[in-house]
């Protein structure tokens, strides 16, 4: 059996799925910078570099999973689990885990 690398429907899910994760990317900036008041080295030059490595990283790990599940099963209707950034663990990681250690810190005054 052969597998296809592409087939119909890829094109919208692709694209359905970077959107979502460009909107979780730029909640991301829109805190960090405007709540915590992180420096742009911190955002540009720490944080978001490790989203985008956990985002490659992520999809093209369940991307093998899934071709190697189809090649063991034989089967042409598998597809990989999209990775993605959710929602609710942004707003809930920066507002309950980062916002409590940047004021134990003494926020701003710190720096």
């Amino acid at each position: 059996m052969r597998q296809g690398w592409w087939v119909r429907g890829d094109l919208d899910g692709f694209f359905g799925l970077m959107v979502d994760n460009l909107v979780q990317i730029l909640i991301i900036v829109a805190l960090t910078r405007e709540l915590l008041h992180f420096s742009d080295a911190l955002v540009f030059g720490r944080i978001l570099p490790g989203v985008a490595v956990s985002l490659l990283v992520g999809n093209l790990y369940y991307g093998w999973q899934a071709r190697q599940l189809a090649a063991r099963t034989g089967r042409t209707d598998v597809t990989a689990l999209p990775f993605g950034i959710n929602t609710p663990s942004v707003f809930a990681y920066v507002l309950l885990v980062m916002l409590p250690v940047w004021l134990m810190g003494g926020g701003p005054a710190a720096r």
